[in-house]
């Protein structure tokens, strides 16, 4: 199919890091493992992923566009019609996310991209939860700043922690 994509590649010396490695080597696989799972139009779709010793890559959706760090900032916030767009489209996305069984426990601006006036995708799942799964989950995941209490203690999580962070973001 001919379309854009990015390609997030982990180099194989950090999957061998002796004090990292095994960290980031499941936080790569954990969203590597939603390829194709998630199919929402605010949610950077992933097409492909490759989890080898020599090669460790994800295939997925380009947004063409920015993060929304650069909005945090008082000389650059967003009229508040384009912020309260944006907060119902991450709040769907989420919404849907979690019907699937899946927390994401990382929403703050620089994993929501912004492309156009108000067009959004939420992106970076590697630290999701994914209830789905009966893989061992890693905790103490996410940006400080942004986490509900309940993520900050190590606590069973629910839905609420991303629509928390979401509240934190906006």
């Amino acid at each position: 199919q001919d379309r854009e994509v990015a390609v997030k590649a982990v180099y194989p010396e950090a999957l061998g890091d002796d004090e990292h490695g095994r960290r980031y080597r499941k936080l790569f696989v954990t969203e590597a493992s939603l390829a194709g799972k998630l199919a929402h139009p605010h949610i950077v779709a992933i097409y492909d992923a490759v989890a080898e010793e020599s090669a460790s890559y994800i295939v997925m959706e380009y947004v063409d566009g920015s993060t929304l760090e650069r909005y945090t900032q008082l000389e650059h916030l967003l009229p508040l019609s384009r912020v309260l767009e944006i907060i119902y489209k991450c709040a769907r996305a989420l919404d849907y996310a979690a019907r699937e069984g899946v927390i994401h426990r990382d929403i703050k601006p620089a994993n929501i991209l912004l492309s156009g006036e108000a067009d959004i995708k939420i992106s970076d799942f590697g630290a999701a939860l994914n209830n789905s799964s009966d893989t061992t989950q890693i905790t103490g995941v996410g940006s400080p700043a942004y986490m509900s209490p309940e993520q900050v203690l190590e606590q069973p999580l629910t839905y609420q922690t991303d629509i928390f962070s979401l509240g934190v973001v906006f």
